[in-house]
């Protein structure tokens, strides 16, 4: 019964850890979308 205990705390820690990792793989392609439209616009403007 204790070692089944040991084994779902070390799941859900898994779990965290896991779900941390995708919001900062998000984060990630979030930034490097933002900054590759803010290139675009600059490159429009400075075609003007």
């Amino acid at each position: 019964m204790r070692k089944k205990s040991e084994i779902r705390k070390k799941l859900e820690k898994e779990v965290q850890h896991f779900d941390s990792a995708k919001e900062l793989v998000m984060l990630t392609y979030l930034a490097g979308f933002i900054s590759a439209l803010r290139w675009v616009l600059e490159l429009k403007y400075f075609e003007e």
